[in-house]
C-alpha cells in the first residue's frame, strides 16, 4: 500500500503549492486490491484535497493496521488497513456530507460530482467501507477501510501480462467538465497511453484533424455525449467518421437511459460506458477494442 499511496499521491501534485507529510505503521499488512482501482481512489480524494486549498498548504496522508473489534460495524473483518487522508482547507458543511458520495454532486462551481462518486463505487468493490469528516473552514478528513490479506505480498504478475499486452495508444477526450478531463486523463496516462483534451465538439474535430494531416492520427476518441452549449457527442462522432471512416469512438455518458447508449453502434460508436466508470473498467474496454481491431 505504500508504494500504491506515494506514487499516485506524487503523481497529482507534482509542480504545485501543495505537499504530502505521510504517516506509515509498521508492517503494514498487505491488500488483496486492483492497484490502478486504489491508485484511482487516492489521486480522487487527493485532487478535491488540493482544491480545497487554492493558497496551498500540506495533505497527511497515514496508513495503519487496525483492529476492527466492531469500531467499524459496517464491515466484518477483525484485520483492516486505515488509510486516512486530511487536508487544511474550506471544509464542507454538515448538512452536505451525506450527499459528498452522490453522483453529480458537488460543492465545487466546475465540479462534476464524479470523482467521490466514483471513489465510493470502487471501496465497496473492494469489499472496504469510506467515511468522510469536515470542519468549514478546518479541512476534511476521509477515512478508508480495506480488509488485510492473510497472503504474503507476491510479484503482480497477472497485471503485469495484461500491461504488456495493452497497446499505447494516442487518445483524445472531450468533456465540457475540466475535472473529467483531468481524472480520466490520469487514468489513461497511468495506463501508459498519450493523451490530448478538449471540451466540445468543434475543438474536437479540429485537433482530430490536425493530427490525421499530421500522419500521427488518433488511436481512439472518448467523448461525453451531452455539451450545454457546444457540439455533442452525436454529431461530433458523426463528422470523425466522415473524416476517417474506421476511426474507434467510445461515448461516455452519465444519462444511462439515454437511447444512443443502448443503440450506440448505430450512431458510429464503438463502444458505451456509462458514468461513473473505474479505471479496471475503462482499460478493460481499450483492451477488448484494442483485441477486436486485431491490435493485440
Amino acid at each position: 500500500m505504500q508504494d500504491i499511496i506515494q506514487e499516485s499521491a506524487s503523481f497529482v501534485l507534482h509542480g504545485g503549492n501543495v505537499s504530502m507529510e505521510y504517516d506509515f505503521g509498521n508492517n503494514v499488512w498487505p491488500v488483496e486490491a486492483d492497484k490502478g482501482q486504489i491508485s484511482q481512489v487516492i489521486q480522487n480524494i487527493i485532487l478535491n484535497a488540493r482544491d480545497a486549498m487554492p493558497e496551498g498548504g500540506t495533505i497527511h496522508l497515514g496508513c495503519r493496521n487496525f483492529y476492527n473489534g466492531n469500531t467499524i460495524p459496517e464491515l466484518a473483518e477483525e484485520r483492516l488497513i486505515h488509510l486516512t487522508i486530511r487536508d487544511h482547507g474550506i471544509g464542507v458543511a454538515e448538512e452536505l456530507l451525506q450527499r459528498i458520495f452522490d453522483p453529480y454532486f458537488s460543492t465545487k462551481e466546475d465540479g462534476s460530482g464524479l470523482g467521490l462518486a466514483v471513489t465510493y463505487s470502487i471501496i465497496q468493490k473492494h469489499s472496504g467501507h469510506i467515511k468522510v469528516e469536515s470542519q468549514q473552514n478546518v479541512g476534511t478528513t476521509f477515512h478508508i477501510y480495506l480488509p488485510a490479506s492473510a497472503r504474503l505480498p507476491t510479484t503482480a504478475t497477472g497485471a503485469a501480462s495484461e500491461a504488456e499486452a495493452e497497446k499505447p495508444w494516442k487518445i483524445l477526450i472531450m468533456d465540457d467538465e475540466d475535472m473529467v478531463r483531468g481524472i480520466l486523463g490520469n487514468m489513461l496516462s497511468a495506463q501508459g497511453h498519450t493523451v490530448l483534451s478538449c471540451s466540445e465538439g468543434r475543438e474536437c474535430l479540429k485537433i482530430f484533424e490536425e493530427e490525421l494531416a499530421r500522419k500521427t492520427a488518433v488511436d481512439l476518441t472518448i467523448m461525453d455525449l451531452t455539451i450545454p452549449g457546444g457540439m455533442g457527442g452525436k454529431e461530433t462522432a458523426k463528422r470523425i467518421l466522415k473524416l476517417q471512416a474506421d476511426a474507434k469512438i467510445i461515448v461516455a455518458s452519465g444519462y444511462s437511459n439515454d437511447p444512443i447508449m443502448s443503440t450506440y453502434r448505430s450512431y458510429g460508436f464503438t463502444s458505451a460506458l456509462g458514468k461513473p466508470f473505474t479505471s479496471q473498467e475503462l482499460r478493460s474496454a481499450i483492451i477488448k477494442l484494442q483485441r477486436q481491431v486485431g491490435c493485440l
